[in-house]
């Protein structure tokens, strides 16, 4: 069993009375109308290939398990079927509970049978439940370094336990024999993630013990999808921005306004082989240096692989130096890269203020440049091009899209993944035959300092090693074989399954020696660490 303490950080609960609230918007209203006209051509100071991203490799599959599958819970709030909202094909409905004050005592659950999908499908699966758009910013407690917006949270589970269960599916809820898998206490994030060994369990359910919410609205509220994780979480996305990513991100149709589901539901409908899990991580008013003082937090909860980050309006409405918004980006791209995980990064969207047009495009300028120096990232879409060529779905604040912008803005997210993730033409390559992968060395991370060792041979399809970790700061040890091993490049990804040897641990061999270069990334269900390393070398080597 792990816990998890959420971070407490006091804030503003303000409720927002519309969505579209933040930092820019604050002045929109008395620079608008120096901005140039909608219909003159601008320039973008952006170097002419943007969107020409590095030749990416497709994720392993993250396949839903939990579509339709027959659920229960203890409070329906009166709505008949109510817990088959959470795990509908409608992410604009949600399972709530309500007039409970939620307690150890009064705690409210949803159950899922997933008996019916084969034992080897739910061995290992990652649990994401989310209650946004409910709740609008991903940490309605954080409060930015331009305070502008801080929302309210309504109905979000702050204390939980992820449970399975043995007893035989196809019948009724069983009342008993339940297992605590994880637990989570004092949580304010509006989208939590969890990946667990699920082998022996026929049920799953969260428990929810606690709520953050505000008056009227203290239960629990959400949508809950299983994936299958046995191939591991790479197809697992979250997105960091401000509130156009807040609101053109967030669960939901958007039918209102043409809109046909949500990014995960736009990649399955036009490549029906993935249906990724993802968080929207938007905050509104937030600027690039909000990110900085958050990534690695954010990061240790985070088990996915790809990691967005949309930041530049609201910096270029305070006017951040474009030297000081580039090292802000580097910070956060390394930060991503030292854990093994993928940065995606888009343009700034074009809007119509004076200070998105005076100054967004030096901006921009720098993102190309970030491009540039880190060919791991993946080319975000061209929202700067995109939205210049389509001013009308720019809202009157200059700054946001419109509702219909919202729908096409998602719509440009899910094809830029599509043409350089999704329909790269390679998939996850097998294990390179006759390789060698061995580490020794020392980091610090999210959750402390750590010391690991590796020796792992493969012989055709034969994967044979050990591995050693252990954390001096909270006391968790690895003592575990290594059952498989996947190389790309400089990368590999190792790591095993069954009790408590369930782990993955990702790392690149980037120089010799490897202090200050070589990284190392670990995701189990009882941690998840990485860095860059402090002392030691990895090295991955083909072809021996």
């Amino acid at each position: 069993m792990t816990t998890d303490v959420g971070p407490t950080r006091p804030g503003l609960r303000v409720l927002r009375s519309f969505a579209l609230a933040a930092s820019v918007v604050l002045t929109s209203a008395s620079v608008a109308l120096a901005a140039p006209a909608r219909g003159e051509p601008q320039s973008t100071g952006l170097t002419p290939d943007l969107t020409q991203s590095v030749a990416a490799v497709a994720p392993a599959a993250l396949p839903l398990i939990s579509r339709n599958v027959p659920a229960f819970t203890n409070n329906d709030c009166g709505v008949a079927n109510a817990a088959q909202l959470a795990n509908d094909s409608s992410y604009d409905s949600q399972w709530r509970s309500c007039d409970v004050p939620l307690t150890i005592l009064t705690a409210v659950y949803l159950a899922y049978d997933l008996s019916s999908v084969a034992p080897a499908n739910r061995s290992h699966v990652l649990v994401a439940w989310y209650n946004d758009p409910a709740t609008l910013p991903y940490d309605h407690s954080y409060v930015p370094v331009h305070p502008c917006c801080v929302g309210t949270a309504l109905d979000i589970p702050s204390d939980y336990t992820i449970e399975g269960n043995a007893a035989p599916g196809g019948g009724a809820y069983p009342t008993t024999g339940w297992v605590v898998i994880t637990s989570v206490s004092g949580n304010h994030f509006h989208s939590r993630q969890h990946l667990i060994d699920f082998t022996g369990y026929n049920w799953l359910r969260i428990n929810v013990t606690g709520s953050d919410g505000s008056p009227g609205a203290s239960d629990a509220r959400m949508n809950l999808d299983v994936h299958n994780a046995s191939a591991g979480a790479q197809d697992d996305w979250i997105f960091f921005g401000d509130s156009i990513t807040e609101i053109g991100l967030e669960h939901n149709s958007m039918s209102g306004a043409g809109g046909s589901g949500t990014w995960a539901q736009l990649i399955n409908a036009a490549n029906p082989s993935f249906f990724p899990a993802f968080e929207d991580g938007g905050i509104g008013g937030a600027v690039s240096q909000d990110g900085v003082n958050n990534i690695n937090t954010w990061l240790a909860l985070f088990a996915g692989h790809y990691v967005g980050l949309a930041y530049g309006t609201n910096d270029a409405g305070f006017q951040v130096t474009p030297t000081d918004f580039y090292n802000n980006y580097v910070t956060m791209v390394q930060a991503v890269i030292s854990t093994g995980k993928i940065p995606v990064v888009p343009t700034i969207p074009w809007g119509c203020t004076t200070t998105i047009q005076q100054n967004a495009p030096a901006l921009n300028q720098k993102i190309a440049d970030l491009y540039a120096a880190y060919p791991q990232i993946i080319h975000g879409p061209d929202l700067w091009a995109y939205f210049q060529a389509n001013q009308a779905l720019i809202s009157s604040d200059c700054v946001h899209p419109t509702q219909q912008g919202f729908v096409a803005l998602r719509q440009q997210w899910a094809n830029a993944m599509l043409a350089n993730v999704y329909n790269s033409g390679t998939t996850t390559p097998p294990p390179t035959t006759n390789s060698v992968v061995t580490g020794a060395g020392a980091f610090t991370g999210a959750s402390g300092k750590a010391n690991f060792g590796f020796k792992i041979r493969q012989t055709g399809t034969v994967v044979s090693g050990h591995f050693n970790y252990s954390n001096k700061t909270d006391g968790v040890t690895f003592d575990c074989p290594v059952t498989t091993l996947s190389i790309s490049g400089n990368s590999a990804t190792f790591g095993s399954s069954g009790g408590r040897c369930t782990y993955q641990v990702t790392v690149q061999d980037i120089a010799k020696p490897g202090t200050g270069k070589d990284t190392f990334n670990l995701t189990s269900p009882v941690e998840s660490n990485g860095g860059t390393l402090t002392k030691g070398d990895i090295a991955v080597r083909t072809g021996v």
